[in-house]
């Protein structure tokens, strides 16, 4: 009778990061070494503790969910090798959706993966919106080296005199539909709008965190 080869949980984690997409940066921490160095740990505990020399790695355990989304619980619970990863919700644990910052898994960006295979077009109005804010952000905090570096940019920037520039700096600032807004945050539902950009088709205006409902009979959505 052959005993099943088992796989310590630490090494399936590690083994699903090479299966990520290789733009996504988390392939590198696939080794030992890597993953170590990612987790702020010595090589020698990782690979000391899947080889079961150190049976006791409760701290390791807790320091990996924080990392990686990935189960405390399960990875002490001794899991099968064909048992799914589970994440901290109890659910199918993938390190895409959680670790890989193009997919929105590192919890701050869009998932921009989505958005490029289900509606490529939202993407360039959505990265204008995104720079226009940042660009609010920092003009707010009078910085006066960046507000030289911006003038002296508008002065040569003879894009304002073309027609279809301006026309396309106005469709960027269009609401994009609430459908699309739902694949930006794939872990739910975040309060963004301190950051958001929304432009009032009414008054022709910008505003930061305000809601400005649509004229009657506009075909611009809002969200």
């Amino acid at each position: 009778m052959t005993t099943k080869k088992t796989v310590h949980p630490i090494k399936r984690i590690r083994q699903s990061l090479k299966t990520a997409p290789e733009d996504s940066g988390l392939r590198q921490f696939s080794s030992s070494q890597g993953f170590a160095a990612w987790i702020g740990r010595s090589a020698s505990l990782i690979r000391n503790v899947e080889c079961g020399i150190m049976p006791k790695w409760e701290r390791l355990a807790k320091l990996i969910e924080a990392k990686t989304g990935v189960s405390a619980k399960w990875m002490l619970s001794s899991p099968s090798p064909t048992d799914p990863i589970i994440d901290v919700y109890g659910k199918l644990w993938l390190a895409s959706d959680w670790l890989d910052p193009l997919a929105g898994g590192d919890g701050k960006s869009p998932n921009w993966r989505a958005l490029l295979k289900t509606s490529p077009e939202s993407v360039q109005r959505i990265v204008v919106r995104m720079v226009e804010a940042q660009i609010r952000l920092e003009m707010s905090t009078g910085s006066n080296d960046f507000l030289v570096s911006v003038i002296t940019l508008l002065q040569d920037f003879h894009a304002f005199d073309n027609t279809d520039f301006l026309k396309n700096l106005t469709e960027a600032f269009e609401n994009e539909k609430s459908v699309i807004m739902k694949q930006l945050w794939p872990h739910g539902v975040r309060q963004v709008t301190e950051a958001q950009t929304i432009w009032n088709p009414a008054t022709g205006k910008m505003g930061v965190g305000e809601y400005f409902p649509p004229p009657p009979d506009s075909e611009v959505s809002t969200y």
